[in-house]
């Protein structure tokens, strides 16, 4: 989702692929304001957690996903490898280790269950999906393809769900003798065998090393995305439009939803994350000058129920509210805006990593984020070096029915 000459400006140019036929299914965003059932506050019965201790040690927990056998499977990208837990948190033999040959990988930020019960990892390049058995035998990997033709792509990340496996990537174009980085940037379904599928959303940039980063440029590149219990793809296209986007597997529209909503002008803690994982996304292009943007995006994160419910968490969401509070607006299959969800939980929206497991599960990832920027050196102002929790995995269950 990670050298420029003399400080030419940084030129975008983001197209977005769908242009929505008459008739398509919308719900108004211009008439949805308040959720029609108001706030509702639920708490989170805490199941287990592990990690944080001297029996259970994670490195950088990059990604959680919940296997067809109810396992927890764990990627630690710092360690390559992933750990394994059953659904009462017992830890079972991991999978995977670093490396380049069979069930290996290195530089890893995705784990997905795929429908037929094997586990993919994705390396982020040589873009692969490198595929583990729920016993820790090798299963044949799926090699990324080019949406050019030619070339490898870098994996953002990668989701499975309905059978339909969906890759965001990106991939360079060197021209002028390296002077200039032309960037395509895609959301697109992948066969098993490594055949490119449909396109659900693309952008294009151009990045000229040594030169100024404009950081809202990876919002239109790697827009928050999910895909659904029947394989459809939503997509928030817009870094400063609450809107929503889904298409069909094959990628014909579905309907488009939003609510009315006003960009968040950032304080100084978000300042520091955009600039911090602004710099260490762009490292690999040679550019260290970051031009911020003055507002959060309006949509950060996506999840998308086994219900069908979208549960969409806005940029502001996460920084204005207490820690141990996390906002949800809740839209129902349809794009109605049902509810807001005041979720309580011992945690904190900003440092904290939540991710939704099954009909009644939460995953949360403590320390998430101090690990993410512990990766690059860099340590949050405000809190003393020793005060930086461990990531630990914590299993929650709700009961939001």
């Amino acid at each position: 989702m990670k050298a420029r000459p003399l400080g030419c400006p940084w030129r975008l140019v983001a197209t977005v692929l769908w242009l929505l036929p008459v008739g398509l299914a919308t719900a108004d965003s211009t008439s949805q304001h308040e959720p029609a059932k108001g706030t509702v506050t639920l708490g989170a019965q805490e199941i287990w957690r592990v990690g944080g201790d001297d029996e259970v040690v994670f490195g950088l927990i990059g990604d959680v996903t919940t296997g067809s056998d109810g396992n927890i499977y764990v990627l630690d990208s710092q360690l390559s490898v992933v750990r394994v837990f059953s659904p009462a948190g017992a830890e079972l033999p991991a999978i995977g280790r670093e490396g380049e040959g069979p069930g290996e990988f290195r530089a890893a930020m995705s784990v997905v269950s795929m429908a037929d019960a094997w586990i993919g990892v994705a390396q982020a390049f040589p873009g692969k999906l490198i595929g583990i058995n729920t016993d820790g035998t090798p299963h044949a990997s799926v090699k990324i393809p080019s949406s050019r033709g030619s070339g490898t792509p870098v994996v953002v990340r990668i989701c499975q769900n309905g059978g339909n496996l969906v890759v965001q990537s990106l991939e360079m174009d060197f021209a002028s003798g390296g002077r200039s980085i032309d960037v395509k940037a895609t959301l697109r379904s992948v066969t098993n065998a490594g055949e490119s599928g449909v396109e659900y959303y693309g952008a294009a940039m151009t990045v000229l090393p040594g030169g100024r980063f404009r950081e809202d440029a990876v919002a239109t590149a790697m827009p928050p995305f999910a895909v659904g219990p029947d394989g459809r793809v939503v997509v928030a296209p817009h870094r400063n439009r609450y809107l929503l986007e889904v298409h069909r597997p094959d990628g014909t529209p579905d309907m488009v939803f939003g609510r009315k909503h006003e960009s968040w002008r950032r304080d100084e803690r978000a300042k520091f994350f955009a600039l911090h994982l602004a710099r260490a996304f762009m490292r690999g292009f040679a550019v260290y000058d970051i031009e911020l943007a003055e507002t959060e995006p309006d949509i950060a994160n996506i999840q998308w129920r086994t219900n069908g419910e979208f549960w969409v968490r806005t940029g502001d969401a996460t920084f204005k509210h207490p820690p141990g509070e996390f906002l949800f607006d809740v839209f129902l299959a349809d794009g109605t805006y049902d509810r807001r969800v005041r979720l309580d939980l011992d945690a904190d929206p900003i440092l904290d990593l939540l991710v939704f497991s099954g009909p009644d599960r939460l995953l949360l990832v403590r320390g998430y984020m101090d690990a993410v920027l512990g990766a690059s050196k860099v340590r949050r102002t405000w809190k003393e070096p020793g005060e930086v929790e461990a990531p630990t995995l914590v299993c929650y269950r709700i009961d939001d029915r």
